[in-house]
């Protein structure tokens, strides 16, 4: 599972991880640059969640410094829960 922790530059935690839509049509109820997926990032102490479609994130999110991916959460759009999605896991 492609899950990451990380620190922002404040010390605040958040969890990082790749998100598949799923469900009847896949993606097509989801706007058009989200329907191949995204990266959520959600603050662990609550009251933060933001996404990124996969075409905006490097392929090697998963191994880049805080500072990177705290960069790429500054950039992400707020992201009320919708839908249905699952956890992508690679390879298995």
């Amino acid at each position: 599972m492609a899950l990451r922790t990380f620190s922002d530059k404040d010390g605040v935690r958040w969890n990082a991880w790749h998100v598949i839509p799923s469900g009847l049509g896949g993606g097509s109820s989801y706007p058009s640059r989200f329907r191949d997926g995204w990266v959520c990032f959600e603050r662990l102490t609550g009251g933060g969640r933001c996404r990124l479609p996969l075409s905006e994130i490097p392929d090697d999110w998963e191994s880049l410094p805080d500072e990177r991916l705290d960069l790429l959460r500054k950039i992400a759009e707020s992201n009320p829960a919708t839908g249905t999605v699952e956890m992508h896991r690679r390879g298995g």
